[in-house]
């Protein structure tokens, strides 16, 4: 259920007052010059500026969305103080920065395989079970196994590739 809130300017309401629904569509309906501003559950009046300004953030969200690109961070705690010249530290963070951009497209690239070729990754990198294991799990032969994981990081790395 929505909230609605408008403006106030009485000091015994405070700044703002919440109404019912029929209130609201009835100030809306009969003011020219008002502004809202619509939050989760929520319609809160407000100044053109406000309004203004709300709608700039929400477009540049939105194209930063469509972008797509990612930012990454790196601060200098990440780098290790023996490294203290302008070269070398220059080098570290690009060196991080590399490494995290492609430390994301590895998360991105994993999360488009199926279920069966994630449990493969999963169990073998990062449970470090055997691929014989894996096999008596599953009711496969070693073999099979092998050849699926080898399957797995071929298109792995066509995936990283395409982005």
């Amino acid at each position: 259920m929505s909230k609605y809130f408008i403006y106030s300017d009485t000091p015994e309401n405070g700044k703002y007052t919440e109404v019912s629904e029929e209130e609201f569509k009835s100030q809306v309906m009969n003011s020219d010059g008002r502004y809202y501003i619509s939050f989760g559950d929520s319609v809160l009046e407000c100044s053109k500026e406000e309004h203004i300004s709300h709608a700039k953030n929400r477009n540049r969200h939105s194209y930063l969305n469509k972008t797509k690109k990612k930012i990454i961070v790196v601060s200098i705690e990440d780098i290790d103080p023996i490294y203290l010249s302008e070269d070398t530290i220059e080098e570290e963070i690009m060196e991080k920065a590399f490494l995290r951009m492609n430390l994301e497209k590895l998360r991105k690239a994993l999360s488009l395989l199926s279920d069966y070729e994630q449990y493969l990754i999963q169990a073998y990198f990062f449970e470090r079970m055997t691929q014989k294991k894996i096999g008596e799990l599953l009711g496969k032969n070693q073999q099979t196994i092998s050849n699926h994981i080898n399957l797995c990081l071929a298109k792995l790395a066509e995936l990283i590739d395409d982005m």
